[in-house]
């Protein structure tokens, strides 16, 4: 049986807390007007968890941490170009390019089988590809088809067209894009990366954030830099098989309405008091904006213990200054190159 950390709150038992502040406690504590069931409530409680975990991230205040999220195998870039970069975001893994070499089609139940004459083994189911320069099986040119099967050197995809062959071809696919490589849905922002080549069992090395964005140089057996931007971590790629190592902050997901609150824990430590004064704070605002500064007033009074906590523990750690390379690279004890 678990047991619920004693610095952890059920969300039920906040917003009976955040309804005897509001004066709302009626109904053995279920509320009159600030129910669990009203339709603002779930806006009330969204908005407070959101803001708490603002304020404590921006006084360094980091309680949800996720570490050793690991992604492997990530594609190499073939050829090397300067001008290539590659992408981890939350729907997948792309910037690099496989090439195959079409030489044989066949169309049979909806099915299309495409055989190639190099190794199609860096494929994976769900993966996308494109059809192109094919001379006999025209009506694939151009077409955008997902990966189902894949053998040593051939692969299947859905394709609702009239049977076909076994036909020899040429013409060549291409695959830049991996949906199964995606980063973590609860990530709010990255804050140290890894990395190994695949398969080496090595440990992992730390990489570095260039001060001033990615270089421009061609790539090398490792990615050695990344860069955050757009909502995904950015590479210059590199030309052998790669495995990332993730540390990272998470963010507490939005509750959503008809959840049972009393199967919702908010493991934000010591969070129990703010969040309740912070919904009771949006509830009196709307209905007693002169009394709510008061209300304000106090979350933010136990918004302060949670921080000065942090402070407290933190004062317990040696803090070493970061080096800085020539190549305006963090050095944490990693390299660029």
């Amino acid at each position: 049986m678990s047991t619920t950390p004693n610095a952890f709150a059920i969300l039920e038992d906040i917003m009976d807390n955040a309804r005897a502040i509001a004066n709302d406690a009626y109904n053995a504590g279920a509320g009159e007007i600030l129910t669990d069931t009203a339709p603002f409530t779930i806006s009330y409680i969204n908005s407070s968890l959101q803001e708490l975990q603002d304020r404590l991230e921006n006084n360094a205040v980091v309680v949800l941490t996720v570490d050793n999220y690991i992604r492997s195998g990530l594609e190499p870039v073939n050829p090397t170009d300067p001008s290539v970069q590659t992408f981890l975001g939350f729907d997948g893994y792309g910037g690099y390019t496989n090439t195959f070499d079409i030489s044989q089609v066949q169309v049979s139940s909806n099915l299309v089988t495409v055989t190639c004459s190099n190794s199609t083994l860096a494929l994976k189911q769900n993966m996308p590809v494109v059809f192109s320069g094919l001379t006999s099986a025209t009506f694939l040119n151009g077409l955008t088809l997902t990966v189902i099967n894949v053998s040593s050197n051939s692969f299947t995809a859905a394709l609702t067209n009239a049977p076909y062959g076994p036909t020899a071809d040429t013409g060549l696919v291409t695959n830049t894009f991996d949906p199964t490589f995606t980063l973590p849905p609860d990530m709010m922002t990255p804050q140290f990366l890894w990395e190994r080549q695949t398969g080496s069992n090595l440990p992992f090395v730390p990489m570095v954030q260039p001060m001033e964005g990615l270089q421009s140089r061609s790539q090398t057996p490792s990615f050695a830099q990344w860069e955050w931007r757009g909502n995904a971590i950015y590479f210059l790629g590199a030309t052998t098989l790669r495995d990332i190592r993730l540390r990272y902050q998470k963010r507490e997901a939005n509750i959503t309405a008809g959840t049972d609150f009393t199967t919702i824990l908010i493991d934000l430590p010591g969070a129990y008091n703010a969040l309740s004064y912070m919904i009771a704070f949006r509830y009196v605002m709307s209905r007693n904006p002169e009394t709510a500064p008061l209300v304000g007033a106090q979350a933010d009074k136990y918004i302060r213990e949670i921080i000065k906590r942090t402070v407290r523990q933190k004062q317990g750690i040696q803090y070493f200054r970061a080096s800085y390379d020539s190549n305006n690279g963090r050095n944490r004890g990693g390299r660029i190159g």
